[in-house]
């Protein structure tokens, strides 16, 4: 068992021993680099390659020794002239019987060489193989097609047709000085030259081999056909143009994009000619994802608020266009605002509410809705935006308005049988479709009354004149403001028992003789959900002012008479007892 060990050790230790003498042995002491080298491809088995050497520091004098992985290996290979000091390095793989495939080879160059290249040669089957020389294919250019044929094909001794295939149109090509022409390079390539290239040349092509020129069915397998190659015309694309499915009326022009979310669901890039267009969002350049209908957007790029009114540029560029084409905009941010905050203050009978609803931060401004149970009065609140440039951040708030007024008359100074009366009605603060309406128990007070209507954008005020004897004593007058989207809560002065809020203005004039007690009416209730205002006549009792002239009249008349003041009072209500007078 000892001696099996051993041979095993020693039989590792041989290998690695030989393995380090082959690769300083390969090497051959030459350690230093000085140039680069690459071979061109496709390169095939049993066929020519060319290597292309690029010394660091050319050197005239210098022949390159081109060497592969042997002990002192050194190949029969042609060597042309330096071109731009560069040298093109010819050798034939099929010169021996050696299969250089995945073999390594480098340069000797003076005491340097260059770096290790693993060649790795394709093998020909069926057919051959066909591929594009051209790199760029423009309208009105030329396409070149090389075609490297397989042993079987170049053999003289077997008879083949070699035919240039159109894949597309499934159509053979006929060759002519015109348009197609063949010819013959070394290395037993032949190319195909097509001419004034167009839109409707685009397609594939190949190469259909078929063995016997009379009999086709003497291959047994048939048409062989190389891989094909497709013809696609580059051709100017269109200039570009960038969109957004969203936008806003604080940047009409602008690209917009949601914070925190991926930027190429909102904005694209549209341009035609098949070219993918380069998007840039300021300095960074961004992934560019074909969506269709040559559109074009942004992929996996999250925008964020530093991205804010940044500058989004789209360009494209091919062959076929002299200089690149460019459009740009700037990139707007939305941000979510916070959650809005409703403040409803404690609330009075017969006050005000400031009912606010405020939200902060977000871009842009936020729309807020004020609802009053499934009714939306948002139409006729107060909104107030404000901006903090500092910060970006909004501020907005909504408020309901809360007031109407009704304005007293003018009162007479002298005694008068009939009394000419002027109402004022007015509401504040709004936006709906508002309007003021005037109601009575006594429908004939307003009979053939038009009151006089003054607007203005956010008020309205209604001017009723009536005239008013003793008789009207205790009729109501009422002033409705009737909005399309919103019952209003009004200030007021009183309550009356049905729970609407009135304003009282009363008027009481006393008779001459004694009369009957009157039963005073009282003021009637709402009957429908609009807010009224109500003015309650009363007729008291005139200052001591008029009380001269009631002496004076006294003298003169054989009966008494007791003449009394009127006097509107806005607030007080007048009991049943004390609006019946004795003469």
């Amino acid at each position: 068992v000892v001696a099996d060990v051993a041979v095993v050790v020693v039989g590792v230790y041989i290998i690695i021993v030989v393995v380090v003498v082959v690769v300083v042995v390969a090497v051959g002491g030459e350690a230093n680099v000085c140039g680069n080298l690459a071979y061109l491809k496709p390169a095939f088995q049993w066929r020519n390659v060319t290597f292309v050497f690029k010394p660091d520091n050319y050197q005239s004098e210098l022949t390159p020794i081109l060497k592969f992985g042997r002990p002192n290996s050194q190949l029969n290979a042609y060597i042309t002239a330096p071109t731009n000091k560069v040298y093109h390095i010819v050798f034939n793989t099929s010169a021996d019987s050696t299969n250089y495939h995945n073999t390594y080879f480098l340069v000797s160059y003076g005491q340097c060489v260059s770096n290790w290249e693993l060649l790795q040669l394709e093998a020909l089957s069926d057919c051959g193989f066909l591929y594009i020389r051209t790199k760029v294919i423009t309208a009105g250019g030329t396409v070149e097609l090389g075609y490297f044929p397989t042993k079987a094909v170049l053999n003289t001794k077997v008879s083949y047709v070699r035919q240039w295939y159109n894949a597309t149109s499934s159509s053979d090509m006929q060759l002519s000085d015109v348009r197609f022409s063949e010819r013959e390079d070394p290395n037993w390539e032949f190319v195909l030259t097509i001419q004034n290239v167009n839109r409707w040349m685009t397609g594939n092509y190949s190469v259909r081999c078929t063995e016997g020129r009379t009999d086709r069915n003497t291959w047994p397998h048939g048409n062989k056909f190389t891989n094909p190659v497709e013809i696609a015309l580059i051709v100017p694309s269109g200039k570009p143009s960038l969109h957004s499915y969203k936008h806003t009326s604080e940047c009409e022009d602008c690209l917009v994009g949601i914070d925190g979310k991926d930027l190429g669901n909102h904005i694209y890039c549209h341009t035609i000619g098949g070219t993918v267009p380069t998007i840039y969002v300021g300095e960074s350049n961004v992934t560019v994802h074909y969506v269709s209908n040559d559109k074009y957007r942004p992929s996996t790029y999250v925008a964020s608020e530093d991205d804010h009114m940044k500058v989004v540029t789209c360009s494209v560029f091919n062959a076929a266009m002299p200089a690149p084409l460019y459009t740009s905009s700037k990139l707007y941010v939305a941000v979510e605002p916070e959650k809005a905050v409703l403040n409803v203050p404690e609330l009075k009978e017969g006050d005000p509410a400031n009912i606010t609803c405020t939200s902060k931060g977000g871009r842009p401004s936020s729309t807020l809705s004020l609802m009053l149970n499934a009714t939306n009065i948002s139409s006729i609140a107060s909104t107030t935006t404000n901006y903090n440039e500092d910060l970006r951040i909004y501020t907005t708030q909504i408020d309901p308005p809360s007031e109407i007024f009704l304005e007293e008359p003018d009162i007479p100074t002298k005694l008068q049988n009939i009394y000419h009366l002027v109402y004022t009605c007015r509401v504040k603060d709004f936006n709906d479709d508002c309007s003021l309406q005037w109601t009575s128990d006594n429908p004939s007070l307003l009979k053939n009354k038009n009151p006089e209507k003054n607007t203005s954008v956010k008020s309205i005020m209604s001017i009723l004149n009536v005239s008013v004897t003793k008789e009207d004593f205790g009729n109501v007058l009422v002033c409705s403001a009737v909005c399309s989207s919103f019952q209003r809560n009004v200030e007021t002065n009183e309550t009356s028992p049905g729970n609407e809020d009135i304003t009282y203005a009363q008027v009481a004039k006393p008779p001459t003789k004694r009369t009957p007690e009157k039963t005073r009416l009282a003021p009637t209730q709402a009957t429908t959900n609009d807010t009224l205002i109500y003015a309650d006549l009363d007729i008291e009792h005139l200052e001591e002012s008029s009380k001269a002239v009631a002496d004076k009249k006294q003298s003169t008349d054989s009966e008494p008479v007791e003449y009394v003041e009127i006097n509107f009072a806005a607030r007080a209500q007048i009991s049943e007892s004390e609006n019946i007078y004795q003469n």
